[in-house]
């Protein structure tokens, strides 16, 4: 099934027609990379760019260098080869990923071939790509994930990072999903460093640099001002300070459903451990087995006096996400929109959870706050059926009212 953006700009297709789903969401975020990175990069395609959603790794690997290994190892999504884009339905995930960044990951890919005669080497392609992803949405950089700033900076103390030629031919081929995830970072912040310190003129020297057949790390001195070694002692420098206080956590990635496999979401049993040993876990436990069976309302009752027995537990994420969602589905609105508030904070790429936020606040008569909300959850997995219902209240025109409503299933 093939669909094309209503500007001609994009040419979208599916190897399921029910990924269609996913078109105008796609369109309206290339149409905004179209023109954001058309500014930073000078570059906007006169031709339109070929996405192509796949509904099986293994469907990735047929067509690309790839294995199935190497996705599922590292996590790979997108490709960019061949003129086309190719990615993953986030259909087909446990959790979804963060389908929009990653097809503008690409697009910066698709940008920067045709800006440098397909000269630019996988580290500078892949550290811009990864710096700039975020570009559609974001006028500056996103901030390294806390979990990937902690290993970033334990691999500069302990002087394991991942060397640049390593990375060839390809980030998906490095035998881990935590090596993979520390190679971008690596890159991505090198780039940082240069953009912030050199501004946009700093990438646009690399680039010209590049795109006249100079070797990458030249061109990246060149416009540093100093030499390569130079340059990678201050990007050590002050990338140990800026991650310094990052705490260790796990890394989270791209999980790819087993055959047969269906939705899940987080599981009723005890994930309270942290809590201790006192009455804050104990009234949480029992919440989470009154819960599961069935009795909100009494389950509802431990969580509060869970989160009354410390202060502690009173601000913890994992609580007030289980809180907050209960609430909703016992539509107790108000008090749903703080806890869930306080979980996204700590979990802002939740799909399940930013949608459960967003039916919250538009029940609660925040329209704006709850827009931006199921949007988070759109990036990240639109095949929650529960976001499109309450998208239709939401609106702005009749062919996007009847977008949601085809999709709506509460």
């Amino acid at each position: 099934m093939t669909v094309d953006s209503p500007d001609g700009h994009v040419r979208a297709v599916f190897a399921d027609p029910k990924d269609a789903l996913v078109a105008p969401y796609l369109f309206d975020a290339m149409a905004r990379a179209r023109e954001a990175l058309g500014t930073d990069l000078g570059v906007r395609p006169d031709h339109p760019v070929r996405f192509e959603f796949l509904d099986d790794p293994l469907k990735l690997a047929m067509i690309t260098p790839l294995t199935t290994e190497n996705i599922r190892t590292t996590g790979t999504v997108g490709v960019t080869k061949y003129r086309r884009i190719m990615m993953i339905t986030p259909r087909v995930m446990v959790y979804g990923y963060g389908w929009i960044d990653t097809a503008v990951h690409e697009y910066v890919h698709y940008l920067l071939t045709m800006r440098t005669g397909n000269q630019a080497p996988v580290w500078l392609q892949e550290g811009l790509a990864k710096l700039l992803e975020t570009r559609w949405r974001r006028e500056t950089p996103a901030p390294l994930d806390p979990a990937i700033a902690y290993h970033l900076h334990q691999a500069i103390v302990r002087d394991t990072l991942v060397t640049l030629d390593e990375m060839y031919p390809s980030v998906a081929m490095l035998p881990s999903q935590e090596l993979a995830a520390l190679a971008y970072a690596e890159v991505e912040t090198m780039l940082g460093l240069l953009l912030e310190r050199r501004g946009p003129s700093g990438i646009e020297v690399l680039l010209d640099r590049v795109a006249m057949g100079d070797d990458a790390k030249e061109a990246l001195a060149t416009a540093w001002g100093d030499d390569f070694n130079g340059f990678m002692e201050e990007w050590k420098r002050a990338t140990r300070k800026a991650t310094a206080k990052a705490d260790d956590s796990p890394l989270k990635g791209p999980e790819f459903k087993d055959a047969g496999a269906g939705d899940t979401d987080e599981p009723l049993g005890d994930v309270f451990s942290h809590l201790g040993g006192g009455k804050a876990r104990q009234h949480a436990r029992l919440g989470g087995l009154l819960q599961g069976r069935g009795h909100g309302d009494a389950a509802a009752l431990q969580y509060e006096k869970a989160r009354s027995a410390d202060r502690r537990a009173s601000e913890d994420p994992v609580l007030s996400r289980r809180l907050g969602k209960l609430y909703v589905e016992l539509e107790r609105w108000e008090p749903a929109v703080a806890l869930l508030e306080r979980a996204a904070k700590d979990d802002p790429e939740d799909a399940n959870l930013a949608a459960a936020q967003g039916r919250a606040l538009l029940r609660s008569g925040r329209a704006e706050d709850a827009r931006d909300a199921l949007m988070r959850a759109i990036r990240v997995n639109p095949f929650i059926p529960t976001i499109h219902c309450d998208l239709v209240e939401l609106a702005e025109d009749e062919e996007q009212r009847a977008h949601e409503a085809a999709h709506c299933r509460d």
